[in-house]
């Protein structure tokens, strides 16, 4: 496991997140290939999607894996357009590549939206900050850790 995601699990487990954590026999590069390899619906697992918004902040949003973001409807919740952010402005504010940027706020991220729906499931799965690492937790918890807010964005 690489340093950053150790941290990324302790910290976790410091904050009492309740997670578990799964090494995948390879890379997750889409929702469905988790899916398949940790064994759950789609819709269980947690997609963190950076979007830049007009004023050039980062808003974290997290939504079911089996689902499309509604960019219209991102827009509306921060007051103005928002799209998708560029590889290098994902890494730049959440310290990790897409396919390992896990659900979780951090300092250069102002805003985090989680989608409601994921909310209906009692566990989720998310990627661990390396597309070969996913943890499971109650979502609640992690809306909780986050400070997120909640809404319908697919």
């Amino acid at each position: 496991m690489k340093e950053d995601t150790e941290k990324l699990v302790e910290s976790l487990k410091m904050a009492n997140v309740g997670i578990s954590v799964l090494e995948l026999p390879e890379p997750a590069a889409r929702s469905s290939d988790a899916a398949r390899l940790v064994g759950c619906d789609i819709h269980q697992i947690a997609k963190s999607i950076v979007f830049m918004a007009e004023d050039g902040s980062a808003v974290l949003v997290v939504a079911n894996g089996g689902d499309r973001i509604n960019e219209e409807a991102v827009g509306r919740l921060v007051g103005g357009k928002v799209r998708k952010a560029e590889p290098s402005f994902v890494e730049e504010t959440t310290g990790f590549e897409i396919g390992g940027v896990p659900p979780l706020r951090t300092a250069k991220i102002g805003r985090v939206i989680f989608d409601r729906k994921l909310l209906s499931y009692g566990r989720i799965w998310a990627a661990c900050g390396d597309p070969s690492i996913v943890f499971s937790t109650d979502p609640r918890k992690l809306v909780d850790y986050d400070a997120a807010e909640i809404a319908t964005v697919s």
